[in-house]
């Protein structure tokens, strides 16, 4: 009887213990609290201290909201004694961020011509902060800036005997994952006035032999001879057939680069005989 009588204290101690157990490895963090802390000397100033430590200089501690590494607290200070003050906090809950943030864009001018440098300028704003502004060309993305409350972008206007246009526009975005689209913008990229210069056959060679032209400009080969002639790439990306004596072949060029050139009768390609280039630049 006695041993049985044991073994129940023995659970019933058993189950008032796991629970008190269990209980000790609980934790929260508290949304309030008071702390004592021990200085060389204490003043109140207002709802302010100033304090030293060790004998130090003094300095001021304010009673505010600030993280002091703890996260967002309320900090009330007073001085309880001349070496002693006490700080009372208060955990403070951030409101999240659901503001959208503003976000424009425009240019200096809607038209440009080819061969001219166009621009855009996208500015922003955040109640918080502009984290990243993103900016797109006709659907694409071609440029972003991290921080910044204004990207500025500019490119060449490419060459081209037609108008076109590109459309851009904007999105910003803040630290909270906001994010806003601006409007669009379209700018027309207009023909540059042509340019047009001449270049004339003898029954030996093109006069002059080597031309360095800007990109949109039309050559006119003309063959001023007595016999039969051809303007040829030498990459063969461009030929004018048979020129008869007074009869005249023309091309636009566009794009940046060197193009060697030769007659099939009286020249080859690589500068041999009858042969000329073309260089294109902007």
């Amino acid at each position: 009887m006695v041993r049985k009588i044991f073994f129940l204290s023995l659970f019933s101690l058993a189950l008032v213990i796991l629970p008190l157990s269990a209980e000790a490895y609980y934790y929260d963090t508290p949304s309030s609290g008071v702390n004592y802390v021990h200085v060389t000397s204490c003043q109140q100033v207002g709802e302010h201290i100033r304090i030293s430590r060790n004998n130090g200089p003094s300095y001021m501690l304010t009673s505010t909201i600030r993280d002091a590494g703890h996260g967002l607290r309320d900090y009330t200070l007073n001085c309880v004694g001349s070496t002693q003050y006490r700080v009372e906090w208060t955990n403070v809950i951030q409101p999240s961020d659901t503001i959208l943030p503003n976000v424009s864009i425009s240019s200096p001018q809607m038209t440009y011509t080819s061969g001219t440098v166009f621009g855009v300028a996208v500015t922003a704003s955040d109640n918080v902060g502009v984290a990243r502004i993103d900016l797109y060309r006709d659907g694409m993305f071609v440029d972003s800036i991290l921080n910044q409350s204004q990207l500025n972008y500019s490119q060449l206007a490419s060459y081209s005997n037609v108008t076109s246009t590109h459309t851009f526009y904007a999105r910003v975005y803040d630290a909270a994952g906001n994010t806003r689209q601006s409007n669009s913008i379209t700018i027309y990229i207009t023909p540059s006035a042509a340019t047009i210069l001449n270049i004339g056959m003898t029954d030996s060679q093109y006069v002059p032999r080597n031309i360095v032209v800007k990109a949109g400009t039309t050559i006119v080969w003309t063959n001023n001879g007595s016999l039969h002639h051809t303007v040829t790439a030498d990459a063969g990306t461009f030929t004018s057939g048979i020129l008869l004596p007074g009869q005249t072949y023309s091309r636009t060029f566009n794009t940046v680069g060197t193009y060697p050139y030769y007659c099939v009768f009286h020249g080859a390609p690589a500068g041999v005989g009858m042969s000329g280039t073309v260089t294109v630049i902007y």
